[in-house]
């Protein structure tokens, strides 16, 4: 039986405002200048993750799918609490994270969606305009009710307040470069995501859904809108949309459809005793979250996941990291 020609899927008109992938120097400036707190260690900037702006969380490198040598990993303040970062030698990893990548951007297409998101994507971008924001006007006056209420119901990481919310909002818009990709419904705010380069690698910091407009393909409508105008860059190679939660199974079904792989990436970490032993017996996802060293955990969780929804969509990529 021959094979249905498939249809291709239109584009969102973003505008053709570059995209400018930062190196690690550039990123440095980019995050100091967004509040950050940095530190260094083996020559490298490293910032603290999203959790936390304060110097006692999780630390990582600027570039963090930047694979380091053992003597470029280690404690980038004397306060914090934990850190990882890819090393360079999987011979030298103490275990393995899984990211989770669109790669080969350039020639993302309908073709990598399945049968149903590409049907969804249809669907998001007849409902919905999707827009590159150049000011901040949308989101001050609609950002945070929206990301409140998302954050709610999702448990995404969000600013305790508006007036945080909003003067985040402003520094992001002065400091260049900052990709906003916001879908509107009329004059109404239906989702935005929020992503920024660095050293070819696209990363995807934020995507917050109005749940006003639930189950009507918003989400799918950003990512398509998002991957695409990405791949139109010479600058962006790939995009990291975060690590892999066999745990929340939603989130993980949803960015596999839309075309995503996972890549385990050789890592070491470290974290402060105590604050290890308990996250291990009272919260072994972020004990894994933070070093992948409980990896019965995590296995248990896909075994689970692969028994309700098939394989796991491993990359074909090595697991080794090279350096950029």
């Amino acid at each position: 039986m021959a094979n249905k020609k498939m249809m291709p899927i239109s584009d969102a008109d973003l505008g053709t405002t570059p995209i400018i992938s930062m190196n690690e120097e550039q990123a440095t400036r980019w995050f100091r200048d967004l509040g950050y707190s940095l530190g260094d260690f083996g020559g490298h900037a490293w910032k603290v993750s999203r959790l936390t702006k304060s110097g006692r969380g999780f630390w990582m490198p600027i570039n963090e799918v930047q694979p380091l040598s053992p003597r470029e990993i280690g404690r980038p303040k004397l306060d914090a609490l934990a850190y990882w970062a890819v090393v360079d030698n999987p011979d030298e990893a103490q275990s393995m994270i899984p990211f989770i990548f669109f790669d080969h951007v350039k020639n993302y297409d309908a073709s990598r969606l399945s049968e149903e998101h590409r049907r969804d994507v249809r669907l998001a971008l007849n409902r919905f305009e999707y827009v590159q924001l150049e000011s901040p006007d949308l989101l001050l006056n609609q950002g945070w009710d929206v990301s409140s209420r998302a954050a709610a119901q999702s448990g995404a990481s969000l600013e305790p307040d508006r007036e945080r919310f909003e003067a985040n909002l402003r520094k992001r818009f002065t400091a260049d470069p900052q990709l906003i990709v916001a879908a509107r419904s009329g004059g109404n705010l239906a989702g935005y995501m929020c992503a920024h380069v660095i050293d070819g690698t696209a990363h995807v910091t934020r995507i917050m859904l109005n749940p006003e407009f639930r189950k009507q393909q918003v989400g799918s409508g950003l990512y398509w809108a998002t991957l695409r105008h990405l791949g139109k860059s010479l600058n962006v190679h790939r995009v990291n949309v975060g690590l892999s939660y066999p745990d929340v199974f939603g989130v993980e079904l949803f960015k596999y459809a839309m075309g995503a792989t996972i890549v385990d990436l050789p890592v070491r970490s470290w974290a402060l005793p105590p604050l290890a032993w308990r996250l291990r017996r009272t919260n072994p996802w972020a004990y894994v979250r933070i070093g992948g060293h409980d990896q019965r955990v995590r296995a248990a969780a896909e075994v689970e996941f692969e028994s309700k929804f098939g394989p796991m969509p491993r990359s074909r990529m090595s697991t080794s990291a090279t350096r950029t």
